[in-house]
């Protein structure tokens, strides 16, 4: 891995937590010495269902949510390998925890075998895995002769899915790579229609009568990840064998979330673990776009259609509050997002013909037609073809920042990780002298530049707004002094009364000064004193890191 894997404390543990949400299951991941002290942890996320995102190939009809339970689930553990130490995994609010020895995995379990053939393209590179939401787009049904293909489809996806606020202006917030692997045959399964095909989920038969009306009706193709239309008896329902995408993605082991395109042209696709999309061209954008809302924003559905069963939540109390872009409550003062919202414009809001800039309380979301609002007449995470609008884009902005999504579980920093100058972050100088400060920036590529201010304690230094400060010590302020630098991310985006320290970053260094103090007036009693040099701080040596990826896949009984 090109990323190192932080440790996250029993509070940054808890936060992560926390952001937990009604599609996906938090797992806790800890390694254990001999003593059962605890020398890491982090979480990893569990999709709970393969979802289908029914709607017409015509963009602005409004979606309809269908879920599916698989029988075998997977997710990846990503751990440093450390001698001696035992991988524990526990499933959010259980009391059972599964248990792996390290060297014993190490020892037995096959290495991961990268299919023959693959290739990845860093062309979608902005920056350090450690510090960037990594999206791996991968392909299924190309076969080595299509590799341009893959590549072409690849690059139209990348191109097309940053065409959306907020993911425009933060564009160079991904890594987006794309990783090759050819098929053995070109497109996806089409399995035969039979009315009759037994099982709740059959990849050789398939019931729905829209089966019929496709051209491939019965076509099978040998392909890498097994791509495969009409899962659980719907027609649009295109999955992958997600053990065998994760096993291929080792290729790339930071990635935070995979989007698989298949070689088919019929409309289809899900969300889940894996997202996966056909190349139809009507749909392969927003449908992306709409899945990395879920999977990257946290975000819900905006439909009104039902879903029995669905887990509720409330914004009106308890510890089940609802995604950032729905509410039950109907009450101005306390809807979470009234800060965008006029005062002369009515609670709950009529369904007129509102822009996307418009943010009302709007009835219906969630699977829900009544008791449930929206904040936006007409939004992505409802239909496809509309932008995300604005409650939505904040959330995804400030996910960013609040991490918990993948790696950097503890969010995206504005100040790059390692490009700090000095390294030391201990400096001892002795006056006169000068010392050059810099930090690289990180910020969003649609503007408004971040704000950046150094300072010397609390005390802001006139003048010092940009990545780098010439620092100069002064006679008369020997001693400690604390230098910091803060960026500040200033995009209209996030609403100021929503900020607080989410969009901030700091870095900050220890200079001693040491030297001649100032000659006070001279009294008959008072002679200088010449303050002591400390000892210089040894600067620790890079220690080389090395890291477990490890797919973990079960069976539901």
């Amino acid at each position: 891995m090109q990323a190192p894997l932080d440790s996250l404390s029993e509070t940054m543990l808890q936060e992560q937590l926390e952001t937990a949400d009604r599609l996906s299951t938090a797992w806790t991941v800890r390694l254990v010495d001999h003593t059962g002290k605890v020398v890491f942890s982090t979480v990893e996320w569990l999709a709970n269902d393969i979802r289908a995102d029914v709607a017409s190939v015509m963009p602005g009809e409004e979606m309809k949510g269908i879920f599916f339970q698989p029988s075998e689930q997977g997710f990846v553990v990503r751990v440093p390998y450390l001698p001696n130490t035992r991988l524990q995994l526990r499933k959010t609010n259980s009391e059972t925890v599964s248990e792996f020895d390290l060297a014993l995995v190490g020892k037995t379990v096959p290495e991961i075998e990268i299919p023959v053939g693959s290739k990845i393209s860093m062309m979608g590179e902005n920056g350090p895995a450690s510090n960037r939401a990594d999206v791996l787009l991968m392909g299924d049904g190309f076969t080595q002769a299509q590799e341009a293909s893959f590549r072409n489809y690849a690059t139209q996806l990348e191109t097309a899915l940053y065409q959306i606020t907020p993911l425009t202006e933060y564009a160079n917030y991904f890594n987006t790579i794309h990783l090759f692997t050819p098929s053995q045959e070109s497109g996806a399964d089409h399995p035969v229609y039979d009315p009759s095909c037994p099982g709740i989920d059959n990849p050789n038969c398939c019931r729905d009568p829209q089966m019929q009306n496709d051209d491939s009706n019965g076509q099978m193709s040998n392909t890498a990840f097994h791509a495969r239309y009409c899962a659980y008896h719907m027609h649009r329902a295109l999955v992958v064998h997600n053990q065998s995408v994760f096993n291929a993605a080792a290729a790339y082991p930071d990635w935070d979330t995979i989007i698989v395109i298949v070689n088919d042209g019929t409309y289809g696709g899900t969300g889940g673990q894996v997202s996966v999309i056909s190349r139809h061209p009507n749909g392969m954008a927003s449908v992306a776009q709409h899945e990395l809302g879920h999977t990257f924003g946290k975000l819900a559905d905006e439909y009104s259609n039902p879903y029995p069963g669905f887990p509720t939540c409330s914004d009106t109390g308890g510890n089940n509050p609802c995604e950032a872009n729905v509410t039950n409550v109907n009450i101005r003062n306390n809807i979470k997002w009234k800060h965008w919202i006029d005062a002369s414009t009515s609670i709950p809001t009529p369904p007129q013909s509102q822009g996307p800039d418009f943010v009302g309380l709007f009835e219906g979301a969630r699977y829900f037609s009544t008791g449930m609002y929206r904040p936006g007449r007409f939004c992505l995470m409802q239909s496809i073809g509309y932008p995300f609008c604005k409650v939505p884009s904040e959330a995804l902005v400030l996910r960013f920042y609040r991490g918990g999504w993948g790696t950097p579980a503890t969010g995206i920093k504005q100040i790059e990780p390692g490009s700090a100058v000095p390294e030391e972050s201990v400096i001892n100088l002795e006056h006169p002298a000068t010392q050059t400060f810099s930090v690289d920036v990180l910020q969003p590529i649609g503007g408004p530049a971040s704000e950046i201010q150094w300072f010397d304690g609390l005390l802001p230094i006139p003048g010092a707004t940009s990545a780098t400060l010439s620092y100069e010590t002064s006679a008369d302020q020997l001693g400690s002094h604390t230098i910091r630098v803060v960026v500040k991310d200033k995009t209209w985006l996030v609403h100021e009364d929503v900020v607080g320290n989410y969009l901030t970053s700091q870095h900050s260094w220890t200079v001693n000064v040491t030297g001649e103090e100032p000659t006070p007036t001279p009294t008959a009693t008072q002679t200088p004193t010449p303050s002591p040099t400390p000892s210089p701080t040894p600067t620790q040596a890079p220690v080389e890191r090395h890291y477990l990826y490890i797919p973990m896949v079960f069976t539901k009984e």
